[in-house]
């Protein structure tokens, strides 16, 4: 994604555990994102994502960070 432009259009096809992060990065380079697959496997996003830090996995047992 480094090599993109902002505007440019970024496909992701990446495995569940990565997803969140690449999404995150790419909006942050201000890329257009096209997932083919959900964002997460229960639809819900991570506890640090609700604080403006991104999507991805599930929230662990515990509360902790990812």
């Amino acid at each position: 994604m480094d090599c993109l432009k902002p505007g440019d259009v970024a496909i992701l096809t990446t495995p569940v555990a990565f997803r969140g992060v690449h999404f995150a990065y790419a909006v942050q380079k201000g890329l257009n994102v096209f997932m083919e697959k959900p964002i997460t496997v229960d639809g819900r996003p991570r506890a640090d994502a609700r604080a403006g830090g991104g999507f991805g996995a599930e929230e662990p047992e515990g509360g902790g960070r990812l």
